[in-house]
């Protein structure tokens, strides 16, 4: 079990196409076969030996990783033949408010791309001889798209970066930054991805935070930067992703934690009650409702160097967790029955707003996903448990 836990960015081809699919929709648009196809070559052929000059000057190999910039009337087909028939999956999907989308592509290998090559060769030509494609399938996949380039610096940066830097609201200081690397597995690799980062970084103040943490196909880590080394960062040709590290989780209060509220707990788990795991800002145990549910804890976040709750937001989540909709209770009687017993793994922590609101955040020399697999392994391999709950996440960055 331990050994199949997987963090991995959302795999968008199993998500339902943003692009229309309905029958009658509007063609593709009609567009001059040769002087299409030569500027898809043009672009094809200047990404990809821009990919090899980039990645020869780094040591390291191409990844196949290519942008296509496609039009407004791409149908839902002309995306399934993308990744079915050309072999390339559908890395990140972004929409523009003009209609046109753009979509991050990964080539399953050098084959793939000549294959993808040879098709665009037949429909510049016109050829109605069948290769990966129909004729008809040709002409509508190659009308809808618009560029064929590589990863510039802006698709490497992430939304709340994005913004900072549109707004000028950088700090002028040094601060912090996540980054997620493209990764092959090979662990081999991995000591030479840190020391190109390093070099980047330069042998000022900005410095890697640790070391990179490694999912099956990205490298994950946080980086002091300041301005000048996050523009070094950007240019990376192996950074994935960069961006803003995750902000605070706001904490909703609840009657039923408040001091007068005295409820009446029905109790009958035995000792082979199922397991769940609340991972998040640690559990008061001295709550009513849960001192009597707790099995084990373990801080994780190590900032109040405590597994209790500062904050409130994972004792709310436990109890969520072990009892169910409260809406549902014996309001009248103020009867709770648990569900479970509770697991406590602490991965955040209380933090103070300038407006003096309390609200909860992850330690920053850390990756929030390095805490939740660890306190994941952890409890699994200690105390066999197979239930986890996380009620945290950014919306920016998607992760399962």
């Amino acid at each position: 079990m331990e050994n199949h836990i997987e963090i991995r960015k959302e795999e968008i081809s199993e998500w339902e196409y943003k692009f229309p699919s309905f029958p009658g929709a509007p063609r593709p648009p009609v567009r001059n076969r040769r002087s299409h196809g030569e500027s898809l070559k043009s672009g094809l052929s200047g990404a990809i030996e821009g990919i090899k000059e980039a990645r020869n000057a780094a040591g390291i190999e191409s990844d196949n990783l290519l942008v296509l910039e496609i039009s407004s009337d791409v149908m839902e087909p002309d995306v399934d033949l993308l990744q079915n028939k050309l072999g390339l999956s559908i890395v990140e999907e972004i929409q523009h408010k003009d209609g046109t989308a753009k979509l991050i592509v990964q080539f399953s290998s050098q084959d793939a791309i000549a294959s993808f090559e040879q098709e665009r060769v037949l429909y510049e030509i016109d050829s109605h001889d069948a290769g990966m494609l129909t004729y008809r399938q040709r002409s509508d996949v190659f009308a809808c798209i618009n560029d064929i380039r590589r990863l510039s610096k802006e698709d490497r940066t992430g939304q709340k970066l994005s913004v900072a830097i549109a707004e000028d609201t950088l700090p002028d200081g040094l601060f912090l930054v996540d980054i997620d690397v493209w990764y092959n597995g090979n662990p081999a690799s991995k000591s030479f991805i840190e020391s190109q980062i390093k070099q980047a970084l330069g042998t000022g103040e900005s410095n890697l935070c640790g070391d990179l943490f490694a999912l099956p196909n990205l490298l994950l880590g946080r980086a002091r930067v300041n301005r000048f080394t996050l523009e070094a960062i950007r240019n990376l040709d192996l950074i994935a992703l960069v961006d803003l590290p995750l902000g605070v989780v706001s904490t909703e209060q609840c009657e039923l934690y408040s001091p007068e509220f005295v409820p009446q707990i029905h109790d009958t788990l035995d000792d082979d009650a199922p397991l769940a795991c609340v991972i998040d800002s640690g559990v008061f145990s001295g709550n009513l409702l849960l001192s009597s549910l707790i099995v084990a804890e373990e801080d994780f976040d190590l900032t109040e160097n405590s597994p209790s709750d500062f904050n409130g937001h994972g004792t709310g989540v436990a109890g969520i967790v072990a009892y169910g909709d409260f809406h549902e209770f014996d309001k009248t009687n103020r009867v709770f029955k648990p569900l479970v017993r509770i697991c406590n793994g602490k991965v955040m922590h209380n933090l103070q707003n300038p407006f003096g609101n309390d609200e909860t955040g992850f330690p920053l020399d850390k990756r929030p996903e390095q805490l939740v697999e660890k306190a994941i392994r952890y409890f699994h391999r200690e105390y066999n448990c197979r239930i986890y709950n996380l009620s945290v996440g950014d919306i920016d960055r998607i992760y399962t």
